[in-house]
């Protein structure tokens, strides 16, 4: 292989390489300028298939680079990973172990503290969306 045939090869993945670099330093820039989520929230939750309305407690609990995510005074667990004003959530219930979902959220300003505002699917479903709002209720203790 010439000396030519090298260097091109190694442009891209110098290139590639600073770049993941820059983003993984935004990234952690961005981490430090996110609202902390944590804490009690109060959801209300339009499930489409029955055209039918869920309210019940959430709480919020970072653990290092994740949030568990406990509904319905521990009813229902999952876990969730947030991405800038995104939070993306899997779950559970325990008393429905093959019925579990996926939530996306944007983080939202509320008025007293963050706003979750989203949309789940579950499995097994309809085929359709469902509607989610996380209202912040009070930080943990």
């Amino acid at each position: 292989m010439t000396w030519k045939r090298c260097a091109v090869m190694a442009i891209p993945c110098l290139l590639g390489c600073s770049v993941a670099e820059s983003q993984r330093n935004l990234a952690t820039a961005d981490d430090r300028d996110q609202t902390d989520i944590q804490g009690v929230y109060q959801y209300e939750s339009w499930n489409a298939a029955e055209n039918k309305t869920y309210k019940g407690p959430v709480t919020i609990t970072k653990n290092g680079d994740y949030y568990h995510i406990r509904y319905d005074n521990g009813k229902g667990s999952g876990v969730a990973i947030r991405k800038g004003n995104t939070l993306s959530v899997s779950y559970v219930y325990s008393d429905k172990p093959d019925y579990w979902g996926l939530q996306v959220f944007a983080i939202e300003k509320g008025k007293e503290g963050p706003r979750l505002v989203g949309e789940y699917t579950t499995h097994p479903g309809n085929g359709k969306l469902g509607k989610d709002t996380w209202t912040f209720v009070k930080p943990l203790k």
